[in-house]
């Protein structure tokens, strides 16, 4: 009886099978398992076999499939790509010509055959643009970090002349509430020449009316830094 093949999972173990292999105990005594080493010789993805000396793109007869395109230096892959478009276009409408006429005509099986050939032989000449297509996808990807990098410099530079601008303006109000205070402290303590109970009821409403400006004037400031400050 022929030996049954070992089963291959197709889909790693689950994640909790990893993170509970490095817990803190396990990693304090060290019992934690090591990196995976780089595969050799043959390996598995998704069932299928590869080898690691294998090329990324296989050719095309090495798969033992024929070409249907001339491969060279001025090869346009493009202009071939539109070639098996059309040539895939005409035997699809020879396959229905078939089938609507002669379902069981053995004609039917090459136009099936030639359709397949024409995919393989398109999907093949747009995996060798992969290469390409990786670049420019890093580039893109440098690039717009490098923008966002650009952008986010020039909003710290904004925020901080903001900032020195407020600073600034905050500096100038204080001051000039720390005199108006002083002013307001001065005039209510000034000497007015009246009786003696006339000044008392005249200090006691310059003192409310030099409390009730300056109150005016600090919730004026406090307006006025709160706008700045947003």
């Amino acid at each position: 009886m022929a030996e049954q093949p070992e089963g291959v999972s197709t889909y790693p173990l689950p994640p909790m099978k990893y993170y509970k292999m490095f817990s803190d105990e396990n990693l304090s005594r060290g019992h934690v398992p090591e990196p995976p080493r780089p595969p050799t010789g043959e390996y598995f993805v998704y069932g299928n076999r590869f080898h690691v000396d294998d090329p990324l793109i296989r050719q095309l007869e090495e798969q033992g499939i024929t070409r249907l395109y001339k491969v060279g230096d001025e090869t346009c892959r493009l202009e071939e790509m539109k070639k098996i478009n059309k040539s895939l276009l005409l035997t699809f409408l020879d396959l229905l010509h078939i089938l609507s006429t002669d379902p069981t005509s053995p004609e039917r099986l090459a136009r099936i055959e030639h359709l397949k050939q024409l995919f393989i032989n398109l999907h093949h000449l747009v995996n060798e643009f992969r290469p390409y297509q990786a670049r420019e996808t890093i580039i893109t990807v440098i690039d717009h970090q490098a923008k966002q990098k650009e952008e986010a410099q020039k909003n710290i530079e904004i925020a901080l002349e903001k900032a020195k601008n407020t600073l600034s303006y905050c500096r100038d109000k204080l001051t000039q509430c720390v005199a108006i205070r002083h002013h307001y402290t001065t005039a209510s303590h000034g000497v007015f020449p009246v009786t003696s109970q006339s000044a008392d009821a005249t200090t006691t409403m310059m003192d409310f009316s030099a409390e009730r400006q300056l109150h005016d004037d600090m919730v004026t400031l406090s307006c006025e830094l709160e706008g700045i400050t947003q």
